[in-house]
């Protein structure tokens, strides 16, 4: 098969486990609701079914080849790449199953997502389904608040299968169905951060490349939308960005993956453009130490209940830009 071929299979591969997730969901809890489930979660369904097989796509028919021969036929090169595309992908895929167990045992599981078991003489998940639809129609009614409608949610899961809950033993097969989605998504975060250390290891521009890879960062930085609307819509309307932190590894990855392409892309002066963006950076995170402190405290203390999952990543991303932009912009030998 040829490129062409091949990246169709992969993106129509990608695609079909994004639809059998659908009918996971429907065979959880009812065709009506489970259909009403995943028009309102986009940020799993149509990125899953429709975002990703295009990015998967996209990269296949780019991804550049003669670069990686090159940096292969390299012996300290071929190392450094290894090195650097095991940490990405490694670092993001723990990430998605860690965040896929957590999503589970520590915030509210939505009724797809529990184990189709007779608790108290009910159905759990369709029983779930029912009384967050139930919430949502008193929500949209004004006789309730979300973070009032959204405790009594919770309430009706501590109920059914309590307080500490147990991924492995209580969550639906659908659940795992999504986290295993969850890690592919991460892990192919993973994959452009390699792609992007590629080509700064070959100090190679490759314009068809960069600009594909351009496009990707574009077309997936989009969840981050898609995924606040799922959540707040599982949630009754109720949404904090600041404890929700796969938007802040997200973002991290998208910054990272902006900045190196950045680069990449002014190739001709690449410190002025790097000392020019990190000293506007620090600048700018030192004004608000000054004038805002409050917000550099809130930050802190969200970032000291990060699991060491989601600490992993950060590291990860941190020592990569660090080796990698010393790598860039020191002269050539």
């Amino acid at each position: 098969m040829n490129r062409k071929q091949v990246g169709a299979v992969f993106a129509v591969a990608t695609s079909a486990l994004g639809l059998i997730d659908l009918v996971l969901v429907c065979r959880q809890i009812g065709v009506e609701e489970g259909m009403t489930c995943v028009a309102h979660d986009p940020g799993k369904f149509f990125f899953h079914v429709v975002l990703l097989p295009i990015a998967v796509l996209a990269l296949t028919l780019s991804f550049p080849v003669g670069v990686l021969e090159r940096v292969w036929s390299d012996r300290r090169k071929r190392v450094a790449f290894v090195v650097v595309a095991t940490a990405s992908i490694a670092s993001a895929a723990i990430y998605g199953g860690a965040d896929a167990i957590h999503g589970f045992e520590r915030r509210t599981p939505w009724p797809p997502d529990v184990r189709r078991a007779i608790v108290d003489g009910v159905d759990a998940p369709t029983h779930l389904a029912r009384e967050r639809a139930r919430l949502r129609i008193e929500v949209r009614a004004n006789t309730k608040t979300p973070s009032t409608a959204l405790a009594e949610y919770k309430q009706r899961v501590e109920a059914l299968i309590g307080v500490e809950r147990d991924y492995w033993s209580q969550s639906s097969f659908r659940a795992k169905w999504a986290g295993g989605l969850t890690i592919l998504g991460s892990a192919f975060a993973g994959v452009i951060i390699a792609t992007i250390g590629l080509l700064v290891l070959a100090r190679s521009l490759e314009r068809e490349t960069v600009r594909a890879l351009s496009l990707i960062v574009m077309l997936l930085s989009t969840w981050l939308l898609f995924r606040g609307y799922s959540e707040w819509w599982g949630n009754l309307g109720e949404l904090s960005f600041v404890t929700y932190t796969p938007f802040v590894i997200v973002g991290i990855a998208i910054a990272v993956a902006t900045f190196f392409l950045w680069l990449l892309h002014e190739w001709k002066h690449p410190i002025a453009v790097a000392a020019g963006t990190l000293g506007a950076a620090v600048a700018f995170v030192a004004g608000i130490e000054k004038f805002k402190p409050e917000w550099v405290a809130a930050i802190a203390m969200a970032v000291s209940d990060y699991s060491w999952s989601e600490m992993l990543v950060i590291y990860t991303a941190l020592g990569l830009c660090s080796a990698g932009l010393v790598y860039l912009l020191w002269p050539d030998s």
